[in-house]
């Protein structure tokens, strides 16, 4: 169910009128929040996320299209095609996944390995658990004119999985800007 939050206010930013979905409380992974903020409340702005300095920044503006600067798709997911040893690929930039870069398994001709998969972990989401390998890449990721060469990677099971995950661990090494209005993104290290 939907419900309408008259004020929210962030860091002195007052945004009036928001729609919110409700979930279940056990759904939010911690006892210490009351919601999950997801990048449609402030479309209009430029987002940057500064995972370094322990910061979010919301400013008014656009980013410039420009080699670096990525087209996005905003209406569920922060996604965007990347490139994977040269194939093209959707990719998901989820600040609360787990991992640097998790590539599904099955994808095995789409990777290129360096050394074989060796099992980390188990791992669950809402939609099922699945298992987790490490390994390294043997090839390039690109994003935009952004590449990463021979990357730790994770390889996930599961028939859920249907896109690169960039997750916490890329976001705490880049500074990336989010244009919500345009849908464009910037990557910077």
């Amino acid at each position: 169910p939907k419900v309408l939050i008259p004020d929210l206010y962030f860091a002195g930013l007052k945004l009036e009128n928001k729609e919110a979905a409700t979930m279940p409380a056990e759904m939010l992974f911690t006892n210490k929040a009351v919601g999950i903020i997801g990048m449609q409340t402030f479309a209009g702005f430029m987002i940057t996320l500064d995972y370094k300095n322990s910061k979010i920044i919301l400013q008014e503006g656009s980013l410039l299209q420009q080699p670096n600067v990525i087209k996005i798709n905003l209406d569920h997911l922060l996604e965007a095609k990347v490139k994977v040893n040269n194939k093209e690929v959707l990719a998901h930039f989820d600040c609360g996944g787990a991992g640097y870069i998790s590539i599904p398994k099955s994808w095995d001709s789409v990777y290129r390995l360096k050394i074989e998969p060796v099992f980390l972990t188990k791992g669950r989401t809402p939609m099922g658990d699945f298992d987790v390998f490490k390994t390294e890449l043997d090839g390039d990721i690109e994003v935009g004119t952004y590449k990463i060469s021979n990357p730790k990677i994770n390889l996930v099971t599961g028939d859920f999985f249907f896109s690169v995950n960039f997750g916490y661990g890329f976001f705490k090494e880049h500074l990336i800007t989010i244009d919500t209005k345009n849908k464009l993104m910037l990557i910077e290290q």
